[in-house]
């Protein structure tokens, strides 16, 4: 099994005060977690738009370790929107799309990443994805 963590939940562990469930359930699964490229787009936009001081100083270099954990190459943790996460993104806001739903377009990219690589959702958000995907929401844990 594996699963692919949404932003909100990585964000989670830059907070000052994490939620301790979030965190020990990362460190239980943390061999078997992966992240999607968009995340590190919204992490990146995330910092840009703090202020300069402390805090972003801080966030910067937990994205820094984020970064390193992640890795690159063959070891890679990363996920990108290649040819297959595609077609799963299309059928996926297509058929939410015949039911009266549109899907938020980045939130959708993530959940197709995770239906390409049948890996299990992780996010707080939920109610953001459509019945049928594997979500696990590690708060609940």
């Amino acid at each position: 099994m594996g699963f692919l963590l949404d932003t909100d939940v990585l964000s989670e562990s830059s907070n000052t005060r994490p939620d301790k469930r979030v965190i020990a359930w990362m460190d239980e699964h943390d061999h078997e977690i992966y992240l999607s490229t968009i995340s590190l787009g919204e992490i990146t936009k995330g910092i840009e738009l703090l202020s300069p001081g402390k805090r972003r100083k801080e966030i910067e270099a937990w994205f820094s370790r984020l970064e390193e954990w992640a890795g690159t190459g063959s070891g890679s943790r990363l996920l990108a929107p290649n040819e297959q996460v595609m077609r799963a993104w299309g059928k996926l806001c297509a058929r939410q799309e015949i039911l009266g739903r549109r899907l938020p377009v980045l939130d959708s990219i993530i959940a197709a990443t995770a239906i390409a690589n049948d890996l299990t959702l992780v996010t707080r958000n939920t109610s953001d994805h459509p019945q049928g995907i594997p979500i696990l929401n590690p708060w609940d844990e």
